[in-house]
């Protein structure tokens, strides 16, 4: 702003009190490199910069344990750079065929990067498959 008052002069942006500028999402072993980079880099904005390190794992809203532990149960499936989570209550006809497609995905540690990994249309090619194995087994 040319001074206190009137309107910006260049390139501004409106930034609310509380707002995230600077967000870095990496490695556990990264994490020292990334503290230092933000501790240089909220130096160029005026005003209080905090540092925050997050507990969830990846852009999940998982903490690390729950993470672990749920992956471990099978109750998180791959989608994206996320997850989606399987309920323990709900319509039973949607937890089974989440379930069942749960059950025909390989095993992960992570989220995988491909984000076309499980979309609506391979849950439902999965689906077909499961019942056609049904009806041959049946029949």
């Amino acid at each position: 702003m040319y001074s206190a008052f009137g309107k910006p002069q260049g390139t501004v942006a409106r930034v609310h009190i509380g707002q995230v500028i600077i967000s870095i999402h990496t490695k556990l072993q990264n994490k020292e490199h990334v503290t230092e980079a933000q501790l240089r880099a909220k130096f160029m904005f005026p005003g209080h910069q905090e540092i925050h390190i997050s507990k969830n794992w990846g852009f999940t809203k998982f903490n690390a344990d729950e993470y672990e532990n749920m992956a471990a149960e099978k109750r998180l499936i791959p989608d994206g750079c996320g997850v989606k989570y399987i309920p323990s209550c709900g319509l039973l006809d949607k937890r089974l065929s989440l379930m069942r497609a749960l059950a025909l995905s390989p095993p992960y540690s992570c989220p995988p990067i491909n984000p076309t990994f499980l979309s609506k249309k391979k849950i439902i090619t999965l689906l077909s498959q499961i019942s056609k194995r049904l009806m041959e087994e049946g029949g």
